[in-house]
C-alpha cells in the first residue's frame, strides 16, 4: 500500500470481515497479537497458539546455555511444559473459521484483480482458493493440483518473475541444453536462469532399468511410479528416473483423499516438474485417461492397499483440519527440485540396469521432501530459532544421524508420554514421518535387499562390477599408486576432499557416485581413514 487512498480502499473491501475477525479474536481471548499470533491460528489449534509464545521464550533460553547436556535438558523442559500444560481456551469451530478465511482470500483477490493481477501474491491467493475448492469439491480431478499459475512458471511474463523474491538457483540454466530436442529448450523462452525464483526442472537419470514382471507388485509400481521414457539428449530417449510423482502423490495427500485412479493417473502423466512436464508435449486430461485405461495393472491391489493406508493416515494426523498453504507448498518445491539435481543428478549415457539404485532414489527423494517441509516450517511461527542444515541429503543408511534429520526434521518429532509437539501444532513434518509412501519405498527396499537374487550378487562380486576396474584405475590414478592397490590402502592417507575428487572424476567418466561409494576399495580408504558419507 503505497497511498492513503489505497489502504482506505483495502479496509472498506474488508468492511464486514473486519468485525468478524474481532470478534473471534475476543471469542478465543487472545491477550496478545502480533504476526506470527495470526499466522498460528490459521493451522494451529487456539491452545497451542497460546501457549508457543512461551515455549518459544524457553526454547531460546535452552539454546544459550553453553553446556550440550544443559541445552538437551532445556529445550526438553521447554517441550514437556508446552505439551503438559492445562489449557481451557476457547477454539473455533473450524468449519466456519475455514469459510471465513477462504472468503477473506477471496475478497482480497478481487481486490488485487485490476492493478496487481501480474504480482506474486495475486498468484500464490490464485492458488490458494485453487487447492481449496480442489479439497472440498471431489466432481474436480485430483490432476488439476498443479494446474494453476503458481506452479506453471512457463506462463508467467517476466514482470511477475521478477515481483517474486530472488530465488538460490545455483544453476543457470545452461545445464538444460542439449537434454531434449532444441525447440524444447530453446523456443519455449524458459524463465530459468541464476536469478530464477523456480528451480530448474527435472531432467533426470537415464537407465536401462524397466518393470519386470517377475518382480514384486510393490516394486513393479514403485518402478513405474519413478521411471519415464523421455529423451536424454536432444534426439534420444530411454527410460528415466523421476522424482516428481512422489511429489505429486504427497502433495495431493494433503489437499483430500486419493482413489487408485488417481494413481494410475499420476503414471500415466510425465512426472510433474520433470523437463517433458513443463516444456513438452501437452497431455490432456482425455488423453491421460487413455494412457492410465490402458495401463497392464499388474499391482492393482498394491495400489489400493497404497491409497487406503494414505486416507488413513490423514484420518489419523487429522489433515483435512487444515488447508494447503500455496506458497508453503511453493518454498517446498524449491527446495525439493533443486535437491533433485544433486541425487538424481542427469547422465550422458543410459546407466545399465539397476533396481538397486532406482529404489535409493526414491528413498532419497522422499527423505529430500521431508528435509524440504522441515526447513520451511521450522522458524518463529513453530517458536523455534530460524537455524537449518542444508547439507547434501547423501547416500549413507544413517539418515537418522545426519544433520538434516537432527537439526531440522526431529525438533518437530518430540513427545512426552501421548503427547508429540508436531500433532499439538499441526507440523506437516511430524505428520510425514509416517506417511504411507515412506513405508511402502522403505518395505520395498528391505524387500529387495533380503531377496537371494540381491544376496547372490553382491556376495559374489561388488557392486556395480562392471565399474569395479575402472574406479580401481581412476584411484591408483589418484594417488599415484603402482602396483596392487590392496598392498597400498592400508597405509595410504585420505580426507573427504580426496573422495569427493575421485567421485568428480569418475562421474566423467559416466559412472555414478553410487558406484563409487560402494566400490569395495573407496569403503576400506574411507573405514580407514575415518571418512563419513555426506
Amino acid at each position: 500500500m503505497e497511498t492513503v487512498r489505497e489502504l482506505t480502499q483495502l479496509i472498506f473491501a474488508f468492511k464486514q470481515q473486519i468485525p468478524k475477525l474481532d470478534t473471534a479474536i475476543n471469542k478465543l481471548q487472545i491477550a496478545t497479537i502480533d504476526d506470527h499470533t495470526l499466522h498460528r491460528l490459521i493451522f494451529m489449534p487456539t491452545s497451542s497458539a497460546r501457549k508457543i509464545g512461551q515455549f518459544a521464550e524457553n526454547y531460546q533460553k535452552a539454546q544459550t546455555l553453553l553446556e550440550k547436556t544443559q541445552r538437551e535438558t532445556a529445550r526438553n523442559r521447554a517441550y514437556s511444559e508446552f505439551l503438559n500444560s492445562e489449557s481451557n481456551d476457547v477454539e473455533y469451530e473450524r468449519t466456519a473459521w475455514h469459510s471465513f478465511i477462504i472468503e477473506s482470500k477471496l475478497i482480497l483477490f478481487n481486490h488485487l484483480r485490476h492493478e496487481y493481477s501480474e504480482t506474486a501474491e495475486y498468484l500464490v491467493l490464485e492458488a490458494d482458493l485453487h487447492l481449496a475448492r480442489l479439497s472440498n469439491t471431489p466432481d474436480i480431478k485430483l490432476s488439476q493440483i498443479f494446474q494453476t499459475d503458481l506452479f506453471r512458471p512457463t506462463q508467467l511474463p517476466k514482470d511477475t518473475i521478477d515481483s517474486f523474491p530472488e530465488g538460490p538457483q545455483r544453476l543457470s540454466g545452461d545445464e538444460l541444453d542439449g537434454r531434449a530436442p532444441y525447440e524444447w529448450v530453446n523456443s519455449n523462452g524458459l524463465p530459468f536462469s541464476d536469478r530464477s525464483p523456480y528451480p530448474l526442472p527435472e531432467v533426470g537419470y537415464a537407465t536401462k532399468t524397466q518393470n519386470l514382471k517377475t518382480l514384486p507388485e510393490a516394486t513393479q509400481l514403485l518402478i513405474d511410479l519413478m521411471l519415464h521414457r523421455s529423451f536424454y539428449n536432444e534426439n534420444k530417449q530411454a527410460d528415466i528416473i523421476f522424482c516428481g510423482r512422489i511429489f505429486e502423490i504427497v502433495i495431493a495427500s494433503l489437499v483430500r483423499d486419493l482413489e487408485p485412479h488417481d494413481l494410475n493417473n499420476i503414471i500415466a502423466r510425465p512426472p510433474y516438474y520433470s523437463l517433458h512436464d513443463i516444456v513438452g508435449d501437452e497431455v490432456n486430461d482425455a488423453e491421460s485417461d487413455l494412457v492410465e485405461a490402458s495401463i497392464d495393472k499388474e499391482y492393482d491391489s498394491i495400489t489400493v492397499a497404497l491409497t487406503k493406508s494414505i486416507n488413513d493416515w490423514r484420518t489419523k494426523e487429522k489433515i483435512s483440519t487444515n488447508i494447503l498453504s500455496s506458497w508453503l507448498t511453493f518454498n517446498v518445491l524449491n527446495r525439493y527440485f533443486r535437491q533433485a539435481w544433486q541425487f538424481n543428478k542427469p547422465n550422458s549415457v543410459p546407466a545399465k540396469e539397476n533396481i538397486t539404485h532406482l529404489i535409493n532414489v526414491a528413498r532419497r527423494a522422499f527423505r529430500s521432501l521431508w528435509n524440504a517441509f522441515a526447513s520451511v516450517e521450522k522458524g518463529e511461527v513453530f517458536g523455534m530459532p530460524n537455524i537449518i542444515a542444508n547439507v547434501s541429503i547423501g547416500d549413507g543408511e544413517a539418515f537418522e544421524n545426519s544433520d538434516l534429520y537432527r537439526q531440522n526434521i526431529s525438533p518437530f518429532l518430540h513427545s512426552s508420554g501421548n503427547k508429540s509437539f508436531g500433532a499439538a501444532t499441526h507440523s506437516y513434518t511430524a505428520a510425514l514421518s509416517s506417511h504411507p509412501i515412506k513405508q511402502f519405498i522403505e518395505d520395498i527396499y528391505q524387500t529387495f535387499i533380503s531377496s537371494p537374487e540381491y544376496k547372490a550378487e553382491h556376495s559374489e562380486k561388488p557392486f556395480y562390477e562392471s565399474d569395479g576396474r575402472l574406479i580401481t584405475n581412476i584411484i591408483k590414478k589418484y594417488f599415484e599408486i603402482q602396483g596392487r592397490i590392496e598392498q597400498k590402502i592400508p597405509t595410504l592417507k585420505a580426507t573427504g576432499h580426496d573422495i569427493t575428487r575421485i567421485v568428480t572424476n569418475a562421474e566423467k567418466a559416466n559412472i555414478s557416485r553410487l558406484s563409487v561409494l560402494e566400490n569395495k576399495h573407496i569403503k576400506e580408504i574411507m573405514k580407514i581413514n575415518g571418512i563419513k558419507v555426506q
